[in-house]
């Protein structure tokens, strides 16, 4: 079937002949990269567009879009039709600006410079997450902040925690109910040590394999939000409390996680006695995101029904658990959650963002209304922009929500409850509205077996869309999906694809099965068959195919860029005959092995023993199948491998081909 599908998919495309590899640092390279290609399309004949707008620089966009968030952190004030926002600060590089907006009038008040705004209970107050940029630009010394809603005084630090908190610690801190004290996870120094020191050893390529079982802890601690003194309250194995609620009767509904075993807890924890009682026991990630209902007696999460389906990537519909504990209902069947739920305040239904994967209708995330009674999820929002966050006012007459164009501008809207009569209150990314931001549209294709596929497609915003040369984007996750807009290389802001239209290129943002959005039957057929990169590459290759057959792309131009997951993919494609005349490979891995070995330095390796169906040992084969090493001496595309020592893409030594001869330079 490989032989097949690759012969299919890539007739008639010419190959580049020479052999090329070659390993870089992140650091020291992205940079380049960017510059490097864009003197490419400039000495391969693509002529610069006219701008309609202002044209991004590379300078601006390595130096003036960094990690700030456009948009997605917001919350309704009390009983107000206010709304408390993260936005694009156009005077800050770094940080985001919170603001307070009127719903109705939209007129707005500046408040502070952090992120993650949690209002009060009485909405007198806005807490946030404040913090210090360091000489590298990063957010150190997190800690928690509140300022007064209307902004008649400046923020006032409540914490002092040694260290600050975490980034994954601080998106899970809540108010109690009477608004005297705030629940924020913890995890400890020493755990933060033993997972710096076993990045570091998997860095240096110092350990393959261990037996070595769970040893990081994270804690639980209340906060007075007027005297600042805090107090740890439970201790739980594992890396992270991934949410924190507070029930009317005083306790703490929260989350604690097991890193790679996937161990997601539903617990109750007392604040007063810190005595803890487990509601529901989830393993492989199978349950995320618990929210209680108005009248506090039901749950609703993220839960996939299986609990031996893999860690990652996981299968999430919707379903219903007792607030006092018991077996979960499933609610939703054929559907992908990509976000927690929100429940209608009438007590009617939810909302929840995701996929219909038996009726999509593009590659934009969408948000849904869901029936209590039956289960189904009618969408209120297109699939040609992606939904970020969705949140009913406190009489569930109207909703919030963020809602992201494929080029990269966000904007906050208000709608009635079945998303009708939308208004954009807030726009909530300034600098990018000023720029020449191309041509963007969603595009589908047909795969080797039926299967339709949507994608994103970018083309510079005047010209002939002909002939052009093209980047392939393919994004990681693979949980994720084409319409996460932040560019192939940087991470940093939505607009990098605009970057490279308005050099004349073409970027393909392209989608394949291993997403999920397709339906988890085409993830478990893949897996089934040991093909899970075969049938993605079959997937990415034919909608490339799809678009030098329109005319849109120079077959002799095109570049692939992946990361993380994408670069997975990457390793694998260039091992195969592909359309590609060179490749970008970013911090992704090539040996399941090594993965395997990798992964268990968290203490758990699940989601390959799923995904390749047993162990190295026990089954060789499936691991040695669907290894880009394997096919090393195939390569015949030039290829640039960047792998970090630490960060996003940890698994370096895995993602390094180890090729059986010395290729060209």
């Amino acid at each position: 079937m490989r032989t097949t599908i690759a012969s299919k998919t890539v007739e008639g495309i010419p190959m580049p002949s020479k052999k090329r590899c070659t390993l870089a640092s992140r650091a020291a390279l992205v940079p380049c990269l960017i510059v490097g290609l864009s003197v490419w399309a400039a000495a391969s004949g693509a002529d610069a567009p006219a701008s309609a707008g202002h044209r991004l620089t590379a300078e601006e966009l390595l130096t003036q879009f960094r990690s700030q968030d456009g948009g997605g952190s917001f919350a309704w004030i009390g009983k107000s039709h206010r709304i408390v926002a993260t936005m694009e600060d156009p005077a800050d590089t770094n940080l985001p600006r919170i603001v307070v907006v009127d719903a109705d009038s939209a007129t707005r008040v500046n408040l502070a410079s952090g992120f993650s705004p949690h209002p009060s209970p009485d909405g007198a107050q806005i807490a946030f997450i404040s913090g210090r940029i360091d000489a590298s630009g990063r957010l150190v010394d997190r800690q928690i902040s509140v300022v007064p809603t209307d902004g008649s005084s400046e923020p006032r630090q409540v914490t002092n925690h040694p260290g600050g908190f975490s980034r994954m610690d601080v998106t899970a801190f809540a108010w109690s109910a009477d608004g005297t004290r705030i629940a924020i996870p913890a995890s400890s120094q020493e755990s933060r040590r033993a997972r710096g020191d076993a990045a570091t050893k998997l860095a240096s390529v110092e350990v393959h394999y261990t037996d070595r079982t769970q040893s990081q802890s994270t804690t639980l601690w209340v906060f007075d939000t007027k005297t600042g003194q805090g107090k740890e309250i439970a201790s739980f194995p594992g890396d992270y409390i991934l949410s924190t609620q507070w029930t009317s009767s005083g306790k703490i509904l929260c989350v604690p996680t097991q890193g790679l075993a996937g161990i997601a807890d539903i617990v109750l924890v007392d604040p007063d006695t810190g005595k803890s009682d487990l509601l529901l026991h989830c393993v492989n990630r199978q349950g995320l995101s618990p929210v209680l209902s108005p009248d506090q007696k039901t749950i609703a999460l993220n839960y996939d029904p299986d609990p031996t389906s893999a860690r990652y990537p996981y299968h999430h519909e919707i379903a219903l658990t007792p607030a006092k504990g018991g077996t979960p209902r499933m609610l939703t069947h054929g559907f992908t959650a990509s976000s927690g739920v929100r429940w209608d305040p009438t007590g009617e239904g939810l909302w929840v963002i995701g996929y219909d994967t038996s009726n999509l209708e593009g590659p934009g995330r969408r948000i849904f209304k869901v029936s209590l009674a039956t289960g189904k999820a009618a969408p209120i929002t297109p699939a040609t922009e992606s939904a970020r966050g969705v949140a009913p006012a406190a009489d569930g007459q109207i909703i919030a929500y963020v809602g992201r164009q494929f080029n990269g501008l966000s904007s906050l809207y208000v709608a009635n409850r079945d998303g009708g009569k939308r208004r954009e209150v807030l726009k909530l990314t300034p600098k990018g509205e000023r720029l020449d931001l191309g041509r963007v549209r969603p595009v589908t294709w047909t795969s080797y077996d039926g299967t339709k596929l949507y994608g994103i497609l970018y083309l510079p915003s005047t010209g002939d869309a002909r002939n052009l040369p093209m980047i392939v984007d393919i994004h990681g996750g693979p949980v994720k999906g084409t319409d996460n807009v932040k560019g192939p290389l940087l991470f940093t802001t939505p607009f990098e694809r605009s970057f490279w239209t308005g050099l004349g290129y073409a970027v393909f943002a392209v989608d394949y099965r291993q997403s999920t959005t397709y339906g988890w039957d085409k993830v478990t057929e893949a897996r089934k068959a040991h093909e899970n990169y075969d049938r993605d590459a079959a997937d990415i290759v034919s909608g490339v195919n799809s678009l030098v057959e329109a005319g849109i792309a120079d077959p002799g131009r095109i570049v692939a860029i992946g990361h993380s997951y994408g670069s997975c993919e990457i390793n694998w494609l260039v091992t195969r005959p592909n359309p590609f005349a060179a490749a970008i490979s970013y911090e992704g891995c090539g040996a399941p092995v090594v993965e395997f070995a990798a992964s268990s330095l968290d203490g758990d390796n699940g989601s390959y023993i799923w995904t390749y169906d047993g162990y190295p040992w026990t089954n060789p084969e499936s691991y040695r199948k669907q290894a880009a090493t394997t096919y090393a001496a195939q390569i015949h595309t030039p290829t640039l491998f960047l792998a970090a020592s630490l960060g996003i893409g940890r698994f370096a030594e895995g993602h390094i081909l180890p090729l059986p001869q010395p290729l060209d330079a």
